[in-house]
């Protein structure tokens, strides 16, 4: 069994995984040694299987979905650590955690497929992975762990579904990050982009982070996106978020973008410049609170910046729908407010809208 030392961050040693205090429990914890099956050390809890670590070739792996039977839902603390033969890993859908270092320092890691059950991804779990090019992030993750992806260097392309909660600090930190969505469900702390103030920057050190779409209701602490050089456009689909100071101290090339229509907006946000966002299609605005029923009218606000009228449709249904225009609208400043007064006359009713 190779040896699995314990590291150390910025100069500080990690408390051991394996040290559990049990002086105030009335109950004795009871080590459970790890059995061999193929290519894998596992412990079996509860009727299910955790891998404690990897002792195959390497190349491409897929993880079973069960062992001797019982599902795989585990892979264990620093179970591929510093494997440098291991290319790519595909995770079953019955994993439902990766645990911290998991697969720590696998330089040749090219490429990772999460399962879909994955809640959670433990600290430091792909550290150091300097070959991997991308990554998705499942609906079902809820956290990522402190510097889970740090120093992925080559990391340039992050899909993160709905669903996240979570990014924990310097999660991304010297990651070749360069556009990222993050969306709504997800919290930005103090210092999750910073790239100079104190140690917590999510994506410190990102030099390669050009743009970032941050969806509806997304909240932003202090010095959120200082020092982020190169980061030149933030899209917020959303209206104005509340901010901590010096949002973007340092960071002279962003330039911050808005949907007409939203509100809070001024011409300046953090110290930087504000501008309409420009897309090439209208958008219906979901934000609060002027989506939904208003005075016994169903509506929602229009986004589109080029000020081009717009037709609103709506249909009964969606399979093989009949499309009516209900209303012509005409944009001012980039948006118009929609009202149907007829909805009431509908069990259910579609919108669609379209360029006039």
């Amino acid at each position: 069994m190779k040896s699995k030392p314990n590291r150390t961050e910025e100069g500080n040693m990690k408390t051991p995984h394996h040290l559990v205090a049990t002086s105030i429990l009335a109950f004795s914890i009871v080590s459970t040694a790890s059995v061999q099956a193929g290519d894998y050390l596992y412990e079996t809890s509860n009727g299910t299987i955790t891998i404690t670590e990897y002792t195959g070739s390497g190349g491409n792996v897929s993880i079973p979905s069960e062992i001797e039977g019982l599902p795989v839902t585990s892979i264990g603390d620093r179970a591929f650590y510093v494997n440098s033969s291991l290319i790519s890993i595909i995770m079953p859908n019955s994993v439902t955690s990766i645990g911290a270092d998991a697969f720590f320092g696998c330089h040749n890691l090219a490429s990772a497929i999460i399962g879909n059950s994955v809640s959670s991804i433990g600290e430091y779990a792909f550290r150091s992975c300097s070959s991997l090019s991308s990554i998705i992030i499942p609906n079902s993750v809820t956290n990522i762990g402190d510097y889970a992806f740090s120093y992925c260097t080559s990391l340039s392309e992050v899909i993160i579904a709905d669903g996240l909660m979570c990014i924990g600090v310097g999660a991304f930190q010297s990651s070749g990050i360069t556009n990222i969505r993050i969306p709504s469900t997800v919290t930005i702390a103090d210092g999750y982009f910073d790239l100079h103030f104190g140690p917590q920057g999510a994506f410190k050190g990102c030099a390669s982070l050009a743009n970032v779409i941050i969806c509806e209701g997304v909240r932003i602490g202090t010095y959120a996106f200082a020092d982020c050089t190169n980061l030149t456009g933030v899209y917020f689909e959303g209206n104005a978020p509340a901010v901590g100071s010096a949002v973007v101290h340092n960071a002279t090339n962003i330039a911050i973008y808005y949907l007409p229509g939203t509100t809070g907006w001024g011409t300046s946000f953090g110290d930087r410049p504000t501008a309409p966002w420009v897309l090439p299609y209208p958008v219906i605005l979901t934000t609060s609170p002027n989506f939904g029923i208003q005075t016994n009218q169903f509506g929602f606000r229009i986004s589109w910046a080029t000020n081009a009228s717009v037709v609103v449709e709506a249909a009964p249904t969606l399979a093989n729908p009949l499309w009516s225009p209900v209303k012509t609208n005409g944009l001012v400043n980039g948006w118009s407010e929609f009202r149907d007064a007829e909805w009431t006359n509908y069990t259910i009713r579609f919108y669609r809208i379209r360029q006039w």
